[in-house]
């Protein structure tokens, strides 16, 4: 990530209204937590523990990361069209 602009934003979807182990389509609501760090600069949004059910691709911009909480502790799943 690019140091030299703002500081970066730690979004955590739990704090911004999309519960973790999101048992229907969270697609909009994440990329919407994308969009504002993108917004801010960059950051790391933050999807917590258990499963997110995605029904399109997710467009990051510069300097923005998608963080889990770990391999065998966040999973995502795309929905076939």
């Amino acid at each position: 990530m690019n140091t030299s602009g703002p500081t970066p934003t730690q979004l955590d979807c739990q704090n911004n209204g999309i519960p973790y182990n999101c048992p229907k389509n969270c697609s909009a609501a994440v990329q919407a937590a994308i969009d504002a760090a993108g917004a801010a600069g960059g950051g790391v949004v933050t999807l917590g523990i258990g499963r997110w059910y995605l029904d399109g691709p997710l467009l990051l911009p510069n300097n923005v990361r998608l963080k889990g909480a770990g391999m065998d502790r966040t999973a995502i799943y795309f929905a076939f069209r």
